[in-house]
């Protein structure tokens, strides 16, 4: 199996495509201010958030529904699905 030669630069294929260009700089700025020209529009955030929203009711209710049945009752619903 190939590994990272530090002298040659070369990485695996493998390494390449798990963890991509690892000579890019941080995309997600984990200490600094994002600029101006890297932050996204009201639109994208507002789907974002609405997608939580709907996501995180649909995993409440469907948790008081489970905690309200047996585990036998639970699978038997979920297998009539």
């Amino acid at each position: 199996m190939a590994t990272f030669s530090m002298a040659t630069g070369e990485q695996p294929l493998w390494r390449q495509f798990v963890f991509g260009d690892e000579e890019l700089p941080d995309p997600d700025y984990p200490i600094d201010h994002v600029p101006e020209s890297e932050r996204k529009g009201l639109t994208s955030i507002s789907a974002v958030l609405l997608g939580f929203v709907f996501f995180a009711g649909t995993l409440w209710a469907g948790a008081d529904v489970g905690a309200a049945m047996g585990f036998g009752p639970m699978l038997a619903a979920m297998t009539v699905k």
